[in-house]
């Protein structure tokens, strides 16, 4: 025998009961308060003055390895 619920058990499908989809929000094409950027953008770091701190901090015994 197989097994099909009891009758009063709701069968979900993508229409209600009477027979109209349900209704899903449609995404506005864009922001009405837009992200502000920030600010204060990080300041760039240059790769060369990074090494030499990174140098001086080893140099010192604070090892990184």
């Amino acid at each position: 025998m197989i097994n099909r619920g009891s009758p009063d058990e709701k069968i979900f499908t993508p229409t209600d009961e009477r027979g109209f989809f349900p209704h899903t929000p449609h995404p506005t094409p864009h922001s009405p308060h837009p992200t502000p950027h920030s600010p204060h953008p990080t300041p760039y770091f240059p790769l060369k003055k990074l090494r030499q701190s990174i140098a001086r901090i080893d140099s010192r015994g604070f090892g990184l390895g």
